[in-house]
C-alpha cells in the first residue's frame, strides 16, 4: 500500500516539474526559479532570499541556487539596502519580462 502511494506521489511530482517548465531563448527554467520571479512580480515586499524562501516554504539554499542562476542569467539583481548593509533586496531586471 505504502509503495503504491509512494509511486503516486512521486510520479505526480513529476508531472507537476515538467508541466511548469518554461522555456525562454532555448533555456528551461525550474519550478524553483519561476516561483521565485513569480513571487517577485505579485509580491513586491517579499524581496529577500530569506522571506522568499518562509513566503514559498522552502530551504533558504534553494533559494539561494536560484537566485545565483538568475543573476547569472541577468533576469535579478541583488541590491544592498541602505539602511541596512546587512540586507540583500532581490530585483527584476527588464529582461526578467520575457518571463511574464
Amino acid at each position: 500500500m505504502l509503495e503504491n502511494d509512494l509511486s503516486f506521489f512521486y510520479a505526480a511530482v513529476n508531472r507537476y516539474r515538467l508541466a511548469c517548465r518554461v522555456q525562454v531563448d532555448g533555456r528551461s527554467f525550474t519550478p524553483n526559479e519561476c516561483a521565485l520571479v513569480m513571487v517577485l512580480m505579485h509580491l513586491p515586499e517579499v524581496d529577500t532570499s530569506g522571506a522568499i524562501a518562509r513566503r514559498l516554504g522552502t530551504s533558504p539554499s534553494l533559494v539561494s541556487r536560484s537566485v545565483d542562476t538568475l543573476t547569472g542569467l541577468g533576469y535579478l539583481e541583488v541590491v544592498t539596502d541602505p539602511d541596512d548593509r546587512r540586507v540583500h533586496r532581490l530585483r527584476l531586471t527588464d529582461r526578467s519580462r520575457e518571463l511574464q
